[in-house]
């Protein structure tokens, strides 16, 4: 089976890059905590989660920057968690399981 979503270390240790199957946004994106309105449903559920300080979206990629006091266990998997319910979601939108 082809994994969905792969993570991405970066040089800056406050920042994952998640490559992924399922589309994120029609079109880029990018918010930051308490300045961003403008964002999708799904960067704002992004950008909602305690430690997260900007969220940047494409198609197929989210880019995600955290506060340095916080550690990737407390934010990875709640990112992760919000975007797999995503993915499923445009499964069922196209009739998939």
């Amino acid at each position: 089976m082809v994994e969905d979503i792969t993570i991405q270390p970066t040089e800056n240790p406050n920042m994952r890059v998640y490559n992924t199957r399922y589309e994120l946004s029609s079109s880029p994106e990018q918010g930051y905590r308490g300045a961003s309105p403008e964002l999708s449903e799904f960067g704002k559920l992004i950008l909602a989660i305690d430690g997260v300080v900007s969220v940047t979206l494409g198609p197929y990629v989210l880019l995600v920057t955290k506060a340095p006091l916080f550690v990737w266990n407390e934010v990875e998997p709640k990112v992760v968690e919000i975007r797999s319910e995503l993915a499923r979601s445009q499964r069922a939108d196209v009739g998939l399981p």
